[in-house]
């Protein structure tokens, strides 16, 4: 799926109080790709001492939707073919594809 996902992810231990709203909040993502990115469904009750991959502050994902192409992603995200290609070992473009890109700044 992603290549140097130690560079690209953090982990994030659940505590007393937390769910993945507040998470998803937290780490900028959605709550549906903060579900995905750890194979869970997001009505998932979470437990405490559970693990989460969570997305580095820089790090951005999203999940492909039906008629995306190359250029509308690029254009959407404002980001260049480099940058996309550099974290994402294969791109299918594919409905629910998670795909990683990193901050321009």
């Amino acid at each position: 799926m992603v290549e140097q996902s130690n560079n690209l992810f953090s982990k994030y231990v659940i505590k007393r109080g937390d769910n993945l709203y507040n998470i998803a909040q937290r780490y900028n993502i959605s709550v549906n790709d903060l579900a995905l990115l750890n194979g869970i469904n997001s009505n998932t009750l979470l437990q405490v001492g559970q693990v989460l991959m969570v997305p580095k502050p820089y790090i951005h994902v999203f999940l492909t939707k039906p008629g995306d192409s190359i250029q509308s992603v690029l254009r959407e995200r404002n980001i260049n073919t480099s940058n996309l290609l550099n974290y994402n070992n294969n791109i299918y473009l594919l409905p629910n594809q998670l795909l990683v890109y990193r901050d321009n700044r």
